[in-house]
């Protein structure tokens, strides 16, 4: 794996800041870029790394170790102040793992973390449920206009749960219109002129 290095381009509002013990070798900016002066001492030269998981990393010898370093949390280490020492991971704000700048990135804990994953897939399955509410449901509206006709007949519930592979619980949801409640029961006209 060979570090990719080139002529650095002033970006405006550009800040740098020296990454610790690399004796002057390394900048790291608060747009997401670093750069090494190992080759160029006066301009330097900007590292481009590779990605790892969806995720830019970069080589860096400190203190003569060669060692790999994601540059999302190299920036946050030297632009965000950390809340606490429990804050250990950083995050990108728009799920964008290539957006290193500054204003994109958050510390957060563990368990910061998986409660903002809790709230994401909630607000997912929100959104998916909107878009289709039937979608995640093993039974077609066809199978609901039958069930309710059942329904009307007088046909058991445990019987039409069986025949569904339904719980007791969830035929009296639909026969009281909880789940499905936009479903009509099959037209008795319809059945016949089908046959």
């Amino acid at each position: 794996m060979v570090e990719k290095k080139r002529n650095l381009r002033k970006l405006e509002g550009e800040l740098w800041r020296e990454v610790p013990h690399s004796n002057g070798r390394y900048q790291v900016s608060n747009y997401g870029r670093v750069k090494s002066f190992a080759y160029n001492k006066t301009e330097g030269k900007m590292m481009i790394g590779f990605i790892i998981n969806r995720f830019r990393v970069i080589q860096l010898n400190i203190n003569k170790q060669a060692k790999k370093y994601y540059v999302h949390k190299l920036v946050a280490e030297h632009w965000i102040p950390k809340p606490s020492d429990k804050h250990t991971i950083v995050t990108h704000l728009d799920g964008n793992m290539r957006n290193n700048h500054v204003s994109n990135l958050e510390w957060h804990t563990r368990e910061s973390l998986a409660e903002k994953h809790r709230e994401y897939e909630k607000q997912r399955d929100r959104r998916f449920r909107k878009r289709n509410p039937a979608s995640h449901s093993k039974l077609k509206e066809e199978d609901i206009r039958l069930l309710k006709s059942m329904l009307e007949k007088g046909v058991v519930q445990a019987k039409i749960a069986k025949m569904f592979c339904l719980s007791e619980m969830q035929v009296t949801r639909i026969k009281r219109g909880e789940n499905w409640g936009h479903v009509q029961p099959l037209d008795p006209e319809s059945k016949k002129t089908n046959r």
